[in-house]
């Protein structure tokens, strides 16, 4: 019970927190940051690195139309790193030279071969992609100081607000720690969200309310899409071509690369990204499944990576490995896999009893002012958290994110979600 109770005040926190991030990026989203750049960001050059292996065309474009309306559009340099095997790669290459190559200030298209010892995916694409970039930069004169240069890890498919790298330049040029900091934008999975699934949608809002009240605010983890200086990158070593997981390896990395702390820092503008999506029910679920299976594996790879080399290896200082793997505990050991354990053993303490006698005789099974109580407690545990998480996606909806408005759901849809929230979390 006790450790239930404390388990649930974490969850309701981190929901509060999110919600309070959120109003917060509603505020700051509202800044005309191309315009009030200080003298020192307008020298702040960006390279956006998109990689990608069988997405269609069509997708890869809208974000890169995104990144063509930046209000510094000109000061970005865009590398497009896709796989050998890529469908129509010559093709594909040729057309985004041709298409985008006036609107910025480079474009850049790489070819990663298969290598040996490499596991394929993101990591070493973009190990691959970046280093390649980089030493087309130096050769056609453009790099110059290294250390005005910030780098982005993206998805295929990601909207970003034009004032976006406006707002990263500001930060950057700003920043005294710029060279051991990682931005992180506050994700949001509103691309046809409406469209999807239910257990898509809630996983979704989950994963947005952890991210703006838990894992950025404690400088756990950065996501999907991030900002880092090239300075930070080149000292990290790039990423790791054997691992899957490339956003933490990344910081696993900078910080053994710099032998100290990094520290994540939101971004003031949100950000958009594709959700996990399939043409049936049951290939969204497959993909639901595959997708909290590869982080599942991915997350544990990259935590004996830390522990190996940064921990044992004696690369970081004590305080740092300590801060660093009891928040990786907490966050993947008592939030997450608890949760489930939590719903799992209240449903039990409240119900089994009236069904198996699972307490053995009636004198031990609670009584009808104890099981009240154990109900009211259940229900409060399950939905309290869920309250937040809706607040928060209703206020980013209406007020932060303009375009996600016609993602309405109605009353009975979003109440349905609401009840069926705790099962989600439980199967995830």
């Amino acid at each position: 019970a006790t450790y239930i109770s404390a388990l649930n005040v974490l969850w309701t926190g981190i929901a509060i927190s999110g919600l309070g991030h959120v109003l917060w990026l509603g505020k700051a989203s509202r800044v005309r940051w191309a315009l009030e750049l200080p003298l020192e960001a307008k020298v702040v050059r960006h390279i956006v690195m998109i990689v990608t292996y069988k997405e269609p065309m069509e997708v890869i474009c809208q974000t890169i139309n995104t990144l063509k309306a930046q209000t510094v559009a000109k000061s970005i340099v865009l590398v497009v790193g896709m796989e050998e095997k890529t469908p129509d790669l010559g093709d594909r290459q040729r057309q985004l030279c041709e298409m985008y190559h006036p609107h910025f200030l480079a474009v850049i298209c790489t070819k990663h071969p298969k290598r040996e010892g490499e596991v394929a995916g993101k990591c070493s694409n973009e190990n691959w992609a970046m280093r390649s970039a980089v030493e087309v930069l130096q050769r056609q004169g453009i790099l110059g100081k290294i250390e005005n240069w910030t780098g982005t890890s993206c998805d295929a498919d990601t909207m970003f607000h034009p004032e976006h790298f406006a707002a990263l330049s500001a930060r950057f040029a700003c920043d005294p720690q710029k060279h051991r900091s990682i931005w992180q934008p506050f994700l949001f999975y509103n691309w046809d969200l409406h469209e999807r699934y239910f257990f898509t949608r809630i996983t979704a809002m989950i994963r947005s309310t952890m991210m703006a009240g838990f894992l950025v605010p404690a400088g756990l983890q950065n996501m999907s899409v991030y900002h880092f200086s090239m300075k930070l990158c080149i000292a990290a070593g790039y990423w790791h071509p054997r691992y899957q997981m490339e956003d933490i390896m990344f910081l696993f990395s900078a910080m053994q690369g710099t032998g100290g702390n990094v520290r994540i820092k939101p971004m003031p503008v949100p950000l958009v990204i594709g959700p996990t999506s399939g043409d049936t029910l049951r290939e969204e679920f497959r993909q639901w499944e595959m997708q909290a299976r590869r982080w599942t594996n991915g997350n544990a790879e990259s935590f004996h990576y830390f522990v190996v080399k940064a921990c044992l290896g004696r690369k970081l200082p004590m305080w740092v490995a300590i801060k660093q793997s009891l928040l990786f505990i907490v966050y993947y050991g008592c939030i997450l896999c608890g949760t489930s354990l939590s719903i799992t053993l209240m449903s039990a303490l409240v119900y089994a009893p009236t069904c198996s006698g699972i307490f053995g005789s009636a004198e031990v099974a609670p009584g009808w002012p104890q099981r009240s109580f154990l109900q009211a407690l259940l229900a409060y545990h399950l939905y309290a958290p869920v309250l937040f998480v809706f607040a928060s996606d209703a206020y980013m909806r209406y007020r932060v994110l303009p375009d996600a408005t016609s993602e309405r759901f109605g009353a009975i849809r979003q109440l349905a979600h609401f009840v069926v929230t705790p099962l989600v979390l439980l199967g995830y």
